[in-house]
């Protein structure tokens, strides 16, 4: 998802004041512009920033055209640029008393906009390709040559502009070739712009410690630096409007150190639980006895069930009974919540545990089956009525039950990414609702999922950011570069890190403690331990790192205490 060939200065904050009507910010979004409005993501980031606002009405209006002087004015303010006292181009439509006319002078000073014949034209629409020029020269952006719009010919005299803009992914044009260079530019267009620039870093900096040694424009070449010096981490470089996080956090979701335990159909041929099984996770242990704690807190996950998986999958064809089914292995007696509960009655070194419950993702195609046979039409408010039952019902069971060592934190979403509008309006119903019962909602995006940049415009307390670096099939370079570019990541959006060990066999186990000391150890160089990560163990593998006898298993196993436990 990072830019590799935008060059910029971040923009400082401002208000887009296109009229004298009131303005007014809107949290919870703006009336006329819904969740699957074109540039609904940039406006709600920018308004998210407080840079952008609406008006008392709760409206956007979007298609307003803004004009030469107000855009002038804005980027004026952004850039915080000022206008010298003698100008090499005077311009001689406006006075020193026009509304603007520091703003005006500052832009054409700079030569981000044209005059014509000497004059502003203040009032004219500010256009497509006024706006490629503005961007292009104020942050210094470059073009490919490569950029082919039927309405931009290379002789065209703003080619090179809509050419840089084009090159760094802050227009696409539109779906018919063209880039209609002289169409004026929309509040909503604006925002796009905007959004596009600066919701990336404008430089990144490889360090040791707190000595920053290079400051590079490219993330790929700042990990490529850091990969080649002993103790380097790579960090988004801070500007005037964005602060970034020094360590990945995900803190609101009440986490310190979680750890993945699937209790689905997906443990049949693999994992037993059982009371004891829980107890490495919970305590330390070591020549036969629990000695300190491990994980703070515990999250149950089933991928799967008899007939199928609860994943966004073709075999997802899950209905009420199936969901049932996943609530009778995870809340009934002996099922994982219970065994978990008498796992922490049974140990000395810990008093209680935190957990979450998962969500299935619930299936976006053919009808739903109800518990009594009853079909109902696969929509939004069909899935989120399955989703609000299954709620209800897990709440009821942990409230008639008996689990007094544990202590329920909030739900964990299955699905690893968001693909479709209707399934982000969903996540905001779900959390809406998650949050009126006064607990937390999490998930766990993979390295390649789409739209993790808004996660916390869905309502997720936390999001633990995956690297997938485990896979066997990854060189110790290429191992290291994704956990680098997760972990850089994650302080950009101020995510949790997810740290991922598979199930090993004999003739795989040494690669893949190798490859997960990698993590650990550029997890230390990250300052890690002590803040908010969630961990993926296969079924099973931290169970078998502290009870198979072997070296390799037992001091694996004792890294990961000490990490566990390193302030």
């Amino acid at each position: 998802m990072l830019r590799h060939k935008i060059v910029i200065s971040l923009l400082i904050l401002f208000t887009l004041v296109l009229s004298n009507s009131s303005i007014s910010s809107a949290k919870d979004g703006f009336s006329d512009i819904p969740n699957d409005y074109w540039a609904y993501k940039e406006i709600q980031y920018l308004s998210g920033k407080n840079v952008i606002k609406g008006y008392d009405d709760q409206t956007f209006k979007p298609g307003l055209q803004i004009t030469r002087k107000q855009a002038a004015m804005m980027l004026s303010r952004a850039l915080s640029l000022h206008s010298r006292a003698k100008t090499k181009f005077p311009i001689r439509d406006i006075k020193p008393s026009t509304t603007g006319y520091d703003a005006m002078n500052a832009v054409v000073q700079k030569r981000m906009f044209h005059t014509y014949d000497g004059k502003f034209l203040p009032d004219q629409p500010f256009t497509r390709q006024d706006m490629a020029k503005a961007l292009t020269v104020a942050f210094q952006l470059e073009g490919s040559g490569a950029s082919i719009y039927s309405d931009v010919p290379y002789d065209h005299p703003y080619y090179r502009y809509i050419d840089s803009i084009a090159a760094n992914n802050i227009t696409t044009g539109y779906t018919d070739g063209t880039y209609r260079p002289e169409n004026p530019v929309t509040r909503a267009q604006f925002s796009a712009f905007l959004a596009r620039i600066f919701m990336f870093p404008q430089a990144y900096e490889v360090r040791t410690g707190t000595e920053v040694l290079y400051k590079v424009k490219d993330a790929n070449q700042a990990i490529e630096l850091a990969l080649n010096i002993e103790g380097a981490t790579v960090h988004p470089s801070n500007d005037t409007l964005n602060t970034y996080e020094e360590l990945p956090a995900s803190t609101a979701s009440t986490i310190k150190n979680g750890v993945l335990i699937y209790n689905g159909n997906e443990i049949t041929n693999y994992t037993t639980l059982s009371k004891d099984f829980f107890k490495p996770y919970l305590s330390y242990y070591r020549d036969g006895t629990y000695q300190g704690k491990m994980f703070d807190t515990f999250i149950l996950l089933g991928r799967s069930y008899p007939y199928g998986e609860f994943t966004e999958s073709p075999k997802n064809h899950a209905n009420y009974g199936d969901w049932e089914w996943y609530l009778d292995r995870t809340l009934t007696k002996d099922g994982a919540v219970d065994l978990l509960n008498s796992a922490v009655d049974e140990l000395p070194t810990v008093d209680d545990t935190n957990l979450f419950l998962t969500i299935p993702y619930p299936k976006k195609y053919e009808n739903i089956i109800h518990l009594n046979g009853a079909l109902e039409e696969n929509n939004l408010e069909s899935r989120f009525s399955l989703v609000k039952w299954y709620i209800d019902e897990a709440l009821t069971r942990m409230d008639t039950s008996d689990y007094p060592a544990l202590h329920l934190k909030g739900f964990y979403w299955l699905n690893e990414t968001i693909t479709n509008k209707e399934d982000e309006k969903l996540l905001e119903m779900v959390s809406e609702y998650v949050k009126s019962k006064e607990l937390k909602f999490i998930y766990s995006p993979h390295a390649l999922t789409t739209n993790f940049d808004y996660w916390k415009s869905y309502g997720f307390d936390g999001a633990f950011l995956q690297s997938n670096a485990h896979k066997m099939k990854f060189t110790e370079k290429e191992v290291k570069t994704l956990i680098h570019k997760a972990f850089l990541r994650a302080q950009i959006r101020n995510s949790g890190l997810n740290l991922e060990i598979e199930n090993h066999s004999d003739n795989t186990i040494y690669q893949g403690l190798d490859n997960f000391r990698i993590y650990l150890e550029i997890a230390k160089l990250y300052n890690l331990p002590g803040k908010s990560f969630i961990m993926y163990q296969g079924t099973e593998m931290i169970n078998r790192l502290a009870t198979v006898e072997t070296p390799h298993h037992r001091q694996m196993y004792d890294e990961l205490y000490e990490f566990l436990n390193k302030q």
